[in-house]
This record gives structure tokens, C-alpha cells and sequence, in this order.
């Protein structure tokens, strides 16, 4: 290779093999280092090996994933055709375990990253076919990049790809890491890279490959007719769940397999949460998701070489080979429905009529549902906004259940035709597959509320939930006398769901605004159609798409609503911001008392307690409200993450804080408040241009998000871009920063970097009387330290310490102890 082809500088050679040779080289037009991969002289003019270089450019290039290599350029120059990609800081997953195997940690988050970007591939129509350990790189920071789709291969779906794997009599990949019907030459799909997903799970985990030869020929045969050994041989600390998910994953047969990387991808999330519990890593000691593998305590390996005669002779059947499902079945119905608390979700019914007219059922009636279930004590159920994506899709119960990490879901259908209303519902018990209960129920359209009613009960008795006489007499209780009024409401609660997960329009959130009013005048004395039509009223102000009057009117129905009916949750939660908007910070925490009492498994609840402290500067307070709720509703485990990192960079402590926002992207890659609070702790760090760079990216997908606009803003402003900075505050930020403290605090530090004093003072002092109290991150603020020297500044932060202090002492004088910062949520 020439020290120079284009404009690429080559710099040293990295590898060489059969099909080319590998360089690392320096762009320098863009000013940056790369790969280059070229091939073999003796290939180009090999039609076949031609094509399947270019093939592999054209496929990765294809797919944009940050666990994903990325390529940039093909190109042919002198004589020779070359790929240019990402240059990945880091070492092989090979190189890694040639030290020994991972910690269960470490392997999960891995395999999760993994799964994440193999699924996108397959959605996109691209399997990899060559998955390997040297084919994986894991950066300093712990992040993937899957390498090499030289085998990769584009299908339709519902087609089988053709097979290509052969070349001149040699069968192409690594035998290691193939699957049986790869070995046999046949042809394949996305199931090949489970199975050699789950080998690779396999060898972090044990430290040894599943599949064993002398030969070629002995590890392709062990691939095809051997069983590996129970991975607790090796590792004891390996629960039954992931046992299962590995065996699944090395079904011999690809159609006991999982049915596609998603599935096994929730699963894997869902071990993952548990281990992290069980080991006290979430929400006890922070460890970072994604942060450099760590390998196994050798402790119990003491034994190994007696250990290694034991495991060569054992060989297992998997379970379904002895008669036994194939899917997790770790505990029964009864013994499940036995527990203190069950946890269900609410799927958004079908609409199998195909009458768009009739599609507003789908999601307000699940709604419905849930808002009556959430009464009761003995039971979690998870909110509509986390099941508003399932809406009109067709959706496996038990993938959902995995998804949402519960226990027991809800699916069901309805066929409205004339003045008939047909509905279907299942409740699925999602470790065995089990149906609870079935029922099909025919209604005149005008009595839905009986079907709602009938549903509840169902549920009620199937999942043989204890309720108390209250309870019993809350659910009875009916909603409203008015049929119209009832889908006048369902129609409002479809528009308001749309609006807020969905569309986001304002004109939907106008006329579910309309659909409420409608719903009340036909029924004056219905509480929950004036929950409804508050909820809407505050959605102007938080999304700064109304004035700040909409929370007078806010107010004004949700007393109206609770009046009605005392035991509604969501407008005492609302009622409370409403107060902090007020400036009635005590009145909030008077609410707040109430909702803890009224809605202890309501994980929102637990949320606004955990902000509440947060703004008052009880850090440890904060944090064990985040942890009760990741305890309660695991599927939002990202938002604890997000919460417990804001109170890390609070403290300063901001490499804990990034390990937790970290390990909140390791299962939400995309999500935007975690890429943007990772980004502040970043900015704080002093890692500006790598803050600029995240809050960029995160904007493109985003681009409304208001904190995330702030968070850009303060880095320019740091940077002494202040033109750019200033372009941020519009109309629509303002408005938000009026109601919301955090934005007001965060604007009135950027007026403070861009020498504002006045602007930036009048936010601050805005962002106390609204409830943000939080004082010691006033007093450590960097960002603030131009107004330290102002009398207003200090007057404003003399008077906030006061009530801080008092505030402290009032908590330890009521019997409220000082939580340990270690504390779980286990211990709670």
C-alpha cells in the first residue's frame, strides 16, 4: 500500500488477512483518523469476492446505530477498491476475554448493545452472518461497534435469503460462532445471528466458546448435534433467566428460537434489571453502564481444572426436547397471583373495523381501565403513556408484558358496526402464557360503560386481587349517567393521548380540549371528564404552546374534579405543580403527603416526590424516591437514572452522574433527556465541544425539546458564542421557563454567562418563587459565579439558606431520618 491514496494519509498497518489488508490512516481534508479497508490484489478481479466487498460497504453504510461501525466512503484509485469507516478507539471483545470472563454486569450491558443494534439491521432487511468476538470493539467507555458485515446479506421480509456462503467448496464464516443450519450450508435468516448472539453471551459469561473441536470439522459438528453445559457450571452467579435466554437463543432448530432480535433484546433488559437489583448496582453503589468490561472474580474458579472434567461430560437436552415449553416459565399463576402486589398493563385495544371514526376506542378505553385499576392498593399498573406506542399494533402479550416488566397484560379488540359495539379481551399471564381469562362481550354502543366495567371486574378476579370494602364500593361507583358523555370523554382521552405521545399538534389538543367541554355540559357532575379537561389546560403551559393563565383554569376544573370524586389521582398530581406555580410551596408538599398515602404504588407519585426534594435540596430524600420508583415500575427505569444523575452533578460528583446517565442510555439509546442531562454533566466536567456534539444530535431528533435548547445555549455561551446562544430564547422557551423552575433556573444562568445580570438575577429569583429551592446547587452553580458579588444575589441566597436549614431540621423533627446514600430500594 502507498504511504498515500487520495486524500487519506496512511499511518500504519492494523491487520491482514485472505481477503485484504486493514489500515489506519488520516483524512486530510476532514482532519480525522480512519479505517481503510482494501481488497486483496488476487480479489479484484474475483467477481465473487468483488462483490462481496462491495456488498459489505453498502450494507453497514446503510445502517445508522451508535453500536454500529460507521462507513463513510467506497471508493476505487489506483488501482485498488477500498472501504473508508470510523475509526473505534478500543479492543476486540476477543482481546478481552482472552483475560477471562466478564462480570454478569458487564456481559448484560454488552449483549443488550448488541441485540439493540442487530434488531436494526434486521428491520432494515440486513442479517450479519459472521458475528464474532474479533469482530466486535469496545471502546475505552465500554461502548460497541460491531465490525465486518463482509457476510452480510439483504432480505425481504417473509423471503429466505439465498445462500452464498461458499466459495470454491469452502464454507465462508467462523465455525465457532455459526449456527447449525450455517454449518450445514443451508440457507439462513435473522434467527443465525441469534444463535450467534447467544454464543457470544455465552463465552462472556463462562469464559469458554459453548462449541468445541479439534478440527473444523469436530466444532462444526459440535455446532450441529452438541449441547453445550449449564453456564452455572462455570459461573454460579448465572440465574435461571438467563439461562433460558442463552438456551433459546442455541435452539438447534431456528424456529424455537426466538422470533426475532427484539424479543430477545426485552428480554435480556429485563434480566439485566434484575440482576442490577438483586446486586444492589441499581439503585444501591453506581456503576456505570456503559464503562470499561469488567472480568469475573476468580474466586469461585479455584476449582476449575475438576470443574472443566465435570462440564466435558455433561451434556443436557434443552427444554424443549423433554416435553417442556420453551418459554421462561419461572413461576406459576398461582404463585404470582399470590403476592402482596401484582404489577398488569392495559394494552390499547384493536380496532379490527377499519372505520377510522371508531379508532378513538382503542387507546381512551385502555385508559379507562387503567384509571379505575390504579385505585387499588394491591396492584401496579402501568400507565397509558408507556402503552400508547402498542396502539393499532398487532402485539405478542408475552413480548409486551417483557417490554413493560410485568407480570400480566391485557389485549383486546373491538369491532363497533352500526349500533353494536363487539369487544374481545385476554388476560395473559406473561410467564406462562396462560389466559386468565377470555371473553368476548356484545353491547349497544351506548352502554361501553358496563363493558369497562365488566372488564374490570374480570381482571380483578383473575389476578385474585384483595380489595378492600372501599375499593370495592370506588369501582361500582359509575362514572357517569350519560352514554354521550361517556364517548364524548373517550373522545377527549384519545385527541389528549395523541397530543401528548404521539402527535403532538396543538390542533388535537384544541379539540380534545372541546371533546371534554362537550362531555361535561351533557353531564355536569362527571369527575372524569374534568380531570380530563384540566389535564389538557396544564398541557398548554408545560409544552409552552399557551400562557401560564391555562393553569388558573387547570386549577379551577380539577377542584371541580375532585370534589366529585376524591380518589382521582392525576389531578391532585397536577394540582401540585399548579401550587409550585403559585408560589404555594407548602401547600405542595401538602399534597404531596396526601398522594403518598392515597397512591403508594403509583410510580408517577413517587416521581414528583422525588423532584419536590430535589428542588429542596434533600438530595438523599430524592434519591430514595427515585429508587422506590425503578422498584415499582422497572420499564421507566431510564427516568431513575436520569434523576439520580441530576442529583450526582448537583453534588458535583459528575462522573457518577454520567455512569448513570450512561446506564440509562445502555437501554434507551435515543432517549433525549438523558442524552441532554448527560450533556450538562458533561459541560460541567468541562467536556464542552463533546456536550455540543451530544445536544446537537439530540436536537435533530428533538428539536423541541426546551432543556435541550438551554443546555446548547449555556455551551455556547461558555464558549463565548453568545450571538448563537442568545438565538435560543424565543416566545415558546420562555413560556416554558415561566412555569417550570429548572428552566428558569437554567435561563437565569445563561443571562449570567452572557454578563446579563438584571435578566439573569429576575429568572432566578422566578425560578424560587415557582419551588425550585434547591440551594446547595445554587451555591455550587459554576455557571453563577458572576452574580455572587451582587447584593440582590446575595440577599436572594441568604434568605433561600434560611429556609433550607429550617427545612432540614423540620424533616429530622418529624421522624423523617437522613437516608443512607447506599440505601436500595430493596431495603425500603
Amino acid at each position: 500500500m502507498k504511504k498515500q491514496i487520495l486524500h487519506y494519509r496512511i499511518l500504519e498497518k492494523l491487520g491482514e488477512g485472505g481477503g485484504g489488508a486493514v489500515y489506519k490512516a488520516e483524512d486530510t481534508k476532514l482532519h480525522r483518523t480512519v479505517v481503510i479497508k482494501t481488497l486483496a490484489e488476487d480479489l479484484i478481479h474475483n467477481v465473487s469476492g468483488r462483490q462481496r466487498f462491495l456488498r459489505e460497504a453498502r450494507l453497514a453504510s446503510a445502517l445508522d446505530h451508535p453500536n454500529i461501525c460507521t462507513v463513510y466512503e467506497i471508493n476505487e484509485a489506483e488501482g485498488q477498491c477500498f472501504i473508508v469507516m470510523q475509526y473505534v478507539e478500543g479492543k476486540t471483545l476477543k482481546e478481552i476475554l482472552a483475560k477471562g470472563p466478564l462480570d454478569l454486569h458487564s456481559a448484560l450491558t454488552i449483549a443488550i448493545q448488541l441485540a439493540d443494534a442487530l434488531a436494526v439491521a434486521h428491520e432494515r432487511g440486513i442479517i450479519h452472518r459472521d458475528m464474532k468476538t474479533s469482530n466486535i470493539i469496545i471502546t475505552p467507555e465500554g461502548q460497541c461497534k460491531i465490525l465486518d458485515f463482509g457476510l452480510a446479506k439483504h432480505f425481504e421480509e417473509g423471503t429466505v435469503p439465498s445462500d452464498d456462503l461458499t466459495v470454491e467448496g469452502a464454507l465462508l464464516g467462523t465455525p465457532s460462532y455459526m449456527s447449525p443450519e450455517q454449518a450445514r450450508g443451508e440457507r439462513l435468516d435473522y434467527r443465525t445471528d441469534i444463535f450467534s448472539l447467544g454464543i457470544i453471551l455465552y463465552e462472556m459469561i463462562t469464559g469458554e466458546r459453548p462449541f468445541k473441536g479439534r478440527s473444523r470439522i469436530e466444532i462444526l459438528q459440535a455446532v450441529i448435534s452438541s449441547e453445550p453445559p449449564p453456564m452455572n457450571l462455570y459461573n454460579p452467579q448465572v440465574s435461571p433467566q438467563l439461562q433460558r435466554i442463552v438456551d433459546r437463543a442455541l435452539a438447534k432448530d431456528p424456529d424455537q428460537r426466538y422470533k426475532s432480535m427484539r424479543d430477545m433484546l426485552a428480554e435480556l433488559k429485563q434480566v439485566a434489571r434484575q440482576h442490577f437489583y438483586e446486586t444492589g448496582t441499581i439503585p444501591g453503589e453506581v456503576s456505570a453502564a456503559l464503562e470499561p468490561p469488567r472480568h469475573v472474580d476468580r474466586s469461585w474458579f479455584s476449582g476449575r481444572s475438576l470443574l472443566k472434567k465435570v462440564v466435558g461430560r455433561l451434556r443436557r437436552r434443552p427444554a424443549w426436547e423433554n416435553g417442556v415449553s420453551s418459554q421462561p416459565s419461572e413461576r406459576s399463576i398461582s404463585s404470582w397471583t399470590m403476592k402482596e402486589r401484582k404489577t398488569l398493563a392495559i394494552l390499547p385495544f384493536r380496532n379490527l373495523s377499519g372505520d377510522p371514526e371508531a379508532d378513538f376506542y382503542g387507546l381512551s378505553l385502555a385508559d379507562g381501565i387503567i384509571t379505575e385499576l390504579a385505585k387499588l392498593q394491591s396492584l401496579i399498573v402501568t400507565p397509558s403513556s408507556y402503552v400508547a406506542k402498542y396502539h393499532n399494533r398487532e402485539v405478542d402479550p408475552q413480548r409486551a408484558g417483557r417490554e413493560l416488566a410485568v407480570e400480566a397484560v391485557l389485549v383486546g379488540s373491538y369491532l363497533r358496526v352500526g349500533t353494536r359495539f363487539r369487544a374481545t379481551a385476554q388476560l395473559v399471564d406473561i410467564t406462562t402464557n396462560e389466559i386468565l381469562w377470555s371473553d368476548k362481550i356484545d353491547v349497544d354502543h351506548k352502554d361501553i360503560i358496563s363493558l369497562q366495567d365488566d372488564i374490570v371486574r374480570h381482571i380483578v378476579e383473575g389476578l385474585k386481587i384483595k380489595i378492600s370494602q372501599s375499593e370495592q364500593e370506588r369501582l361500582t361507583r359509575p362514572l357517569t349517567s350519560s352514554a354521550e358523555a361517556y364517548e364524548y370523554a373517550l373522545r377527549g382521552k384519545h385527541l389528549l393521548i395523541k397530543s401528548t405521545y404521539q402527535s403532538y399538534r396543538k390542533e388535537d389538543l384544541d379539540a380534545a380540549v372541546q371533546m371534554f367541554k362537550e362531555a361535561i355540559k351533557l353531564d355536569p357532575q362527571f369527575a372524569y371528564a374534568y380531570a380530563g379537561l384540566g389535564r389538557c389546560y396544564t398541557n398548554y403551559v408545560i409544552r409552552g404552546i399557551g400562557g401560564v393563565s391555562y393553569y388558573e383554569l387547570a386549577e379551577e376544573v380539577f377542584d371541580r374534579a375532585l370534589r366529585l370524586d376524591e380518589t382521582l389521582v392525576d389531578p391532585r398530581i397536577f394540582r401540585l405543580y399548579i401550587y409550585l406555580f403559585k408560589g404555594e410551596k407548602q401547600r405542595a408538599r401538602e399534597e404531596l403527603k396526601d398522594l403518598l398515602h392515597r397512591a403508594p404504588n403509583d410510580a408517577t407519585v413517587h416521581s414528583v416526590a422525588a423532584n419536590l426534594y430535589r428542588w429542596d435540596g434533600l438530595y438523599e430524600y430524592a434519591l430514595r424516591e427515585y429508587n422506590i420508583r425503578i422498584k415499582l415500575f422497572p420499564v421507566a427505569a431510564p427516568e431513575g437514572y436520569s434523576g439520580r444523575g441530576r442529583i450526582f452533578t448537583y453534588r458535583g460528583e459528575y462522573d457518577r452522574a454520567i455512569a448513570e446517565f450512561k446506564k440509562g442510555l445502555a437501554i434507551e439509546p435515543e432517549h433525549a433527556g438523558l442524552r441532554s442531562f448527560l450533556a450538562k454533566a458533561l459541560y460541567h466536567k468541562g467536556d464542552i465541544d463533546d456536550a455540543i456534539r451530544l445536544l446537537e444530535d439530540t436536537l435533530a431528533l428533538n428539536p423541541n425539546i426546551q432543556y435541550t435548547r438551554l443546555f446548547l445555549a449555556m455551551c455556547l455561551a461558555r464558549k463565548g458564542e453568545s450571538e448563537r446562544a442568545r438565538a435560543f430564547i424565543d416566545d415558546r422557551f420562555l413560556n416554558v421557563a415561566e412555569a417550570d423552575g429548572d428552566c428558569a433556573l437554567g435561563l437565569g444562568a445563561l443571562y449570567a454567562l452572557l454578563g446579563e445580570t438584571r435578566q439573569a438575577i429576575a429568572w432566578i429569583r422566578r425560578a424560587i418563587h415557582i419551588g425550585n429551592e434547591n440551594y446547595p446547587w445554587y451555591e455550587r452553580n459554576p455557571d453563577l459565579e458572576s452574580l455572587r458579588s451582587e447584593p440582590d444575589f446575595v440577599e436572594l441566597m441568604n434568605d433561600l439558606r434560611a429556609r433550607w436549614m429550617r427545612l432540614k431540621a423540620e424533616m429530622e423533627g418529624m421522624g423523617h431520618s437522613q437516608p443512607s446514600r447506599n440505601q436500595s430500594a430493596l431495603s425500603i
